[in-house]
């Protein structure tokens, strides 16, 4: 995993920083999954929609699109209800992928049942 700045590490040149996590879908689900990181120290930016207000006002850094959201993160996790929704959130024109770079680690979570979960 690759190492970001911090000001921990930079206090602790042998303290590896937290990697930074990014998160779309604040969903029922996605709203809990992003307060653990956040509460644990890691540094957190999420999304815009559907509701970013609590986790912002938490601490985390609130991004203007998925792809900033990859840009912003060394893993970024995607919590929504069907396949499409992460396709989009994926693949669209302003998708993960289109900030994505080497290393960069993509978690899909599906918080419904679904056929397609597999692919």
């Amino acid at each position: 995993m690759r190492a970001t700045t911090s000001a921990r590490a930079e206090a602790e040149p042998n303290v590896p920083a937290k990697p930074r996590v990014g998160f779309c879908g604040l969903g029922i689900m996605g709203l809990p999954m992003a307060r653990n990181p956040l509460r644990a120290g890691f540094p957190v930016t999420s999304g815009t929609a559907p509701r970013p207000g609590p986790l912002a006002a938490e601490g985390a850094t609130i991004a203007t699109s998925p792809r900033a959201v990859a840009e912003a993160s060394d893993i970024v996790v995607t919590m929504v209800t069907s396949s499409p929704d992460v396709e989009a959130l994926t693949f669209g024109p302003d998708g993960i992928a289109a900030g994505a770079r080497h290393g960069l680690l993509a978690i899909g979570r599906l918080s419904g049942l679904e056929a397609r979960a597999a692919e």
